[in-house]
C-alpha cells in the first residue's frame, strides 16, 4: 500500500515520517510539530474538508485517529492529547487537504493548559474563575478614611480605591498589605483585623479583596502608583468614583458607621 498520491498537497510523504497506513488514511508526523509526537491523520481521498467524505469513510478516518493516538501513547507516554481539525481557511486551514491533528500533551508544556482548543480565540478562552487575592487598607484618621486614585497608565486609571495590592506566593494577607503600603505610599503600618471582603470580575481577571484595618506607625505619605490621596468621611465614600471591587467595602464601612450611631 502506497502513501498519499500526487494529487495531495502533502505529496510526497517521507516514509520515515509515516506512523500508520490504513485503507482509508495515512498517519505521519507533522513537519512543524508543536509537541513531541505531533501527528497528522490524512484521508487518502484528496478532499479539502473531512465532511466531504461519506459517513463510512469519515468513520474509517476516525478509526485511524484512534489507532494513531494509541500508538503515540505507547511510544511517548504523554499526559494527554489535543485532537482536532482546522476546517476551512476561516478556521486556520492552510493546506487544502483535510487532516486531523493528533497532538500529545505533557504536564508543564505550557504554564496553564486549561481551555485547550478554546485558545484559537484567546480573548474568549477563559471561562473559569481566575481569582486573584488582593488586600486593601482601611486607614482611619479623625473619623476619615484614606482613599487613593490610580494614576494614568495603571489598570483602572482614574478610579479611587482603598490602597493595597496583590498577595504574593507564600505571603500572608497582613504581610502583603504591610509591604504594599510601604512600597506604594511609603507608610509603615500596623495591620489589624479584617473588616470586609469583596469579589469582582474584571476583564483582566476575578479579584477577591480582603480589607483590613491599618494604623500608620511612621512615614510620610508619598504616592507612586497613585496620583491623588484624600481623607474622606465614611459617609462620603460613595461620592467618589470607586473601583467596582471597592464599592462593597465602602458600603460595609458605611453600614458599620450607621450602626454605631
Amino acid at each position: 500500500m502506497s502513501a498519499l498520491g500526487e494529487d495531495s498537497p502533502f505529496y510526497p510523504v517521507d516514509p520515515e515520517r509515516v506512523i500508520l497506513e490504513t485503507e482509508s488514511a495515512v498517519a505521519f508526523y507533522d513537519g512543524y510539530p508543536v509537541s513531541k509526537g505531533h501527528a497528522l491523520v490524512v484521508p487518502r481521498l484528496p478532499v479539502v474538508s473531512l465532511f466531504e467524505l461519506d459517513s463510512d469513510m469519515q468513520a474509517a478516518v476516525w478509526e485511524t485517529v484512534r489507532r494513531t493516538r494509541e500508538l503515540l501513547e505507547e511510544m511517548y507516554d504523554p499526559d494527554g492529547f489535543n485532537i482536532g481539525i482546522n476546517d476551512a481557511q476561516a478556521a486556520g486551514q492552510t493546506i487544502p487537504h483535510a487532516h486531523v491533528h493528533v497532538i500529545p500533551r505533557y504536564g508543564g508544556d505550557v504554564p496553564d493548559p486549561r481551555g485547550g482548543i478554546r485558545w484559537v480565540i484567546p480573548e474568549r478562552a477563559v471561562y473559569w474563575p481566575d481569582k486573584k487575592l488582593v488586600t486593601a487598607a482601611i486607614i482611619r484618621r479623625g473619623g476619615k478614611v484614606l482613599l487613593t486614585r490610580r494614576a494614568a497608565g495603571q489598570k483602572l486609571a482614574g478610579l479611587w480605591e482603598f490602597p493595597g495590592g496583590k498577595i504574593h506566593e507564600d505571603e500572608t494577607p497582613e504581610g502583603c498589605l504591610a509591604r504594599e503600603l510601604q512600597e506604594e505610599l511609603s507608610l509603615c503600618c500596623l495591620i489589624g483585623s479584617k473588616v470586609a471582603e469583596s469579589e469582582y470580575r474584571y476583564d483582566h481577571g476575578t479579584f477577591t479583596i480582603m480589607a483590613y484595618d491599618a494604623r500608620i506607625v511612621s512615614g510620610d505619605l508619598q504616592l507612586s502608583v497613585h496620583d491623588r490621596a484624600e481623607w474622606v468621611d465614611v459617609g462620603a465614600l460613595l461620592d467618589f468614583e470607586l473601583s467596582p471591587a471597592d464599592i462593597p467595602i465602602a458600603q460595609t464601612l458605611q453600614s458599620e458607621s450607621h450602626a454605631d450611631i
